[in-house]
C-alpha cells in the first residue's frame, strides 16, 4: 500500500525527466555509477562513448554491459551540447 501511496505522490513531471549525460563531468559520471553498484571505470568507458567515440545512442556502447546500457536508457539521456562561445572569423 505504500508503494502505491508513493506513486500517487509522485510528480509525473519528476519522474519523466531524465538526467542529461552531457551535464555530468567524469567526477559525477563516476560517482552516480558508482552509486548504481558499478566500478569507476565504466565511467571513463562511458566518457570515452560520450567525448571520443561520439556514440548517439547507448546501443552503441558495446564495452559496456547490456544491463548498465539499458538502465542508462531508463534513467539518463544522451542531451546535445550547449554552445558557450561562437568565434567567427572576421576576414571570412
Amino acid at each position: 500500500m505504500d508503494a502505491a501511496l508513493n506513486a500517487m505522490n509522485t510528480n509525473p513531471a519528476e519522474s519523466s525527466q531524465k538526467l542529461n549525460l552531457y551535464d555530468l563531468g567524469l567526477p559525477e559520471l563516476t560517482e552516480k555509477l558508482s552509486g548504481w553498484g558499478e566500478p569507476a571505470y565504466r565511467a571513463k568507458q562511458l566518457w570515452e562513448w560520450l567525448y571520443q567515440r561520439k556514440a548517439t545512442s547507448f546501443d552503441q556502447m558495446t564495452s559496456l554491459p547490456r544491463t548498465l546500457r539499458e538502465k542508462l536508457a531508463v534513467e539518463m539521456q544522451m542531451g546535445t551540447l550547449d554552445l558557450v562561445t561562437e568565434i567567427l572569423d572576421r576576414m571570412a
